[in-house]
């Protein structure tokens, strides 16, 4: 009785090993996943407006002089560093859209926050609103 389970179950782990290498050994493993594209940008924090919270989307908003404003909602609360919106206002320039981000991180002592943006195929539905309320 004990040797039919032993086969039973090095039979259905051969079975699991070959379909396995099966995946493993194909040419386009990864052509089925999915493309993440992300770009960070480093802003800071507006004077006298309230902090983005990590989590919270924001929209980048490239301006004619070269600056790029950062809204929580309808509010300002940031500006990219000079020195990311020269990316931003090349992307901008390919892709005419305006770039929604998620705040990643915040810095409690400066206020300065960076801001991630994904690509659409990598966008996620888990970021949160800005409370308004602020």
């Amino acid at each position: 009785m004990g040797e039919k389970v032993k086969r039973k179950n090095a039979e259905q782990f051969r079975h699991l090993q070959d379909e396995a290498y099966g995946v493993l050994s194909d040419p386009n493993l990864l052509s089925d996943r999915r493309h993440v594209l992300a770009r960070a940008y480093r802003c800071r924090r507006h004077d006298g407006g309230a902090a983005a919270q990590a989590g919270s989307q924001v929209i980048l908003i490239p301006q004619a002089d070269g600056r790029v404003l950062v809204l929580c909602g309808n509010r300002l609360v940031g500006e990219v560093v000079a020195e990311d919106c020269s990316t931003l206002v090349v992307v901008n320039r390919e892709e005419p859209v305006l770039p929604v981000g998620e705040v990643s991180e915040q810095s409690e002592l400066t206020g300065d926050f960076l801001v991630v943006c994904r690509s659409e195929d990598g966008q996620d539905d888990s970021t949160r609103d800005c409370d308004d309320s602020q």
